[in-house]
């Protein structure tokens, strides 16, 4: 039996994690695994990044941390574009090698639960964006041969679990910056010996992150983390 507890969209937001940690090292749990954007929008990239390392946390790469070791994307929008731009010049040499680690997809079978992992969509693992309401039995065929028991997603930063005859799709949030309206970071829990997945909210010095990213980024990324938007 293990617990697994899910993150996803830490956007260099140390302050969220370390109390998503502390909540995590409360509850038993065994192992951790992120669904991508480890940096990008807030102003501690590289403490992040050491946290991952500390706690052996499993990531795979997000559009964010993709476009920070690349290039930046015309699309992002001139908030997003500056926090790249910042994040790039930052990043520690320790940091930048592990963000090139990361590949954009993850599947291993923990416990006799067979698990895929990715930010976006399994048919885009960057950039698309799979909301509550496109999960059907049918989309979760088209993206697999041979369908995993467990497929977890991030990009929305919104919080969901569909289940389904054939799979349960698991978005955790993001601990970073909520984008449902509640502030709080968000993460969730699997119970491989009941299958049960829970979804978690937990509170962070706000304060800490927006004063930081304020200080160094546009005022608006740090003034929606109140906002949970």
């Amino acid at each position: 039996m293990m617990r697994i507890a899910f993150i996803s969209d830490i956007h260099a937001n140390s302050p969220a994690l370390c109390s998503v940690l502390a909540d995590i090292e409360n509850r038993e749990i065994d192992s951790i695994l992120c669904a991508g954007d480890v940096v990008g929008y807030n102003a501690f990239p590289n403490q992040v990044i050491a946290l991952f390392s500390e706690y052996d946390i499993t990531s795979v790469r997000g559009n964010h941390d993709e476009a920070v070791l690349t290039e930046t994307p015309s699309n992002f929008n001139i908030s997003a574009k500056r926090a790249v731009d910042w994040t790039r010049r930052k990043l520690s040499p320790e940091s930048e090698a592990y963000l090139k680690s990361l590949g954009c997809e993850y599947r291993e079978v923990i416990d006799n639960i067979d698990i895929y992992m990715t930010h976006g969509s399994p048919d885009d693992k960057l950039n698309q964006y799979v909301r509550e309401d496109m999960i059907s039995e049918d989309k979760i065929e088209s993206w697999f041969n041979h369908t995993p028991d467990i497929i977890v997603l991030g990009h929305t930063h919104q919080q969901f679990i569909v289940e389904t005859d054939i799979a349960a799709v698991v978005n955790p949030g993001s601990v970073g910056q909520p984008r449902d309206h509640d502030p709080r970071a968000g993460y969730a829990i699997l119970d491989t010996n009941s299958w049960e997945i829970d979804t978690q909210r937990v509170e962070y010095d706000i304060d800490k992150t927006a004063e930081r990213t304020q200080a160094v980024l546009p005022r608006k990324l740090g003034d929606r983390l109140y906002e949970g938007r």
